[in-house]
């Protein structure tokens, strides 16, 4: 029981996805800045930025709380992403993908979990929404190409207004799809680089909320040549990670 307590804490800073392709049901002004969003990210090499963020959380009582922490996270394509999360009573928790594994470490528990991944990013990310019980809140932004991930062939959308968020001019659009309707908000001025982002999961129970500001955005970022690789620190617990992992990446053969 304690191991899945610790996942289901370390899988919100992992980060859900809603991955389709394109529509048509999108108004002109609303998809060029979704293209030009997902243009610049998923063309950079590497990115770096930092987030303050709040999910609700569906408690055993039936009551909803909320999770509330900052993260920082830098992406090399095609093989590196990390991650630490910080709580707002300290508490830090990280992602390593190298390429080769994907690992989880919550230093509140001292437990971490690994598992054998796909070489490219892209794969990683959907083995992980497939196979790995991982609710991914802004993986989207991640993949080659954002807008393909977020935008299903039912998802309408439009332009709502145009907002100023810590000091920049950003364009809020809306979209609705199925089982996710969410919102986000896109710089109008210089690079169109994501504000906040706002995920309503109105097919869950309570229909919970993920909100997200983005900070500190860097396309140059100095990445450590060891960055994205996990070394356990010492004293730390390895445990089981939840899912339906493919053996041929659990059990590698040399």
């Amino acid at each position: 029981m304690k191991n899945k307590i610790v996942l289901v804490v370390l899988i919100w800073i992992w980060v859900s996805s809603f991955t389709y392709a394109q529509s048509p049901k999108i108004d002109a002004k609303a998809d060029q800045l979704l293209h030009s969003m997902s243009d610049l990210l998923g063309q950079a090499n590497a990115f770096s930025f930092t987030t303050s963020e709040t999910h609700d959380r569906h408690k055993r009582s039936g009551k909803t709380g909320q999770v509330t922490f900052s993260r920082q996270l830098t992406l090399r394509r095609p093989d590196g992403l990390w991650i630490k999360a910080t709580g707002e009573k300290g508490g830090m928790a990280g992602v390593w993908y190298d390429g080769k594994t994907l690992t989880l470490q919550s230093d509140a528990e001292k437990v971490f979990t690994q598992v054998v991944m796909p070489p490219k990013l892209d794969q990683a990310l959907d083995y992980a929404a497939d196979h790995l019980d991982l609710p991914m809140p802004m993986a989207d932004l991640f993949y080659s190409s954002p807008y393909k991930s977020m935008v299903t062939p039912e998802t309408t959308g439009s332009y709502v207004k145009s907002e100023t968020i810590e000091g920049k001019d950003c364009a809020q659009l809306s979209f609705q799809d199925p089982n996710v309707d969410w919102r986000i908000w896109i710089a109008e001025k210089d690079q169109p680089i994501v504000c906040q982002l706002e995920l309503i999961y109105k097919q869950e129970e309570g229909k919970p909320k993920s909100f997200m500001t983005f900070r500190d955005w860097n396309f140059s970022p100095k990445v450590d040549a060891n960055l994205f690789t996990h070394i356990p620190p010492k004293g730390y617990e390895r445990i089981p990670i939840l899912g339906d992992a493919d053996p041929s990446f659990e059990n590698p053969k040399n």
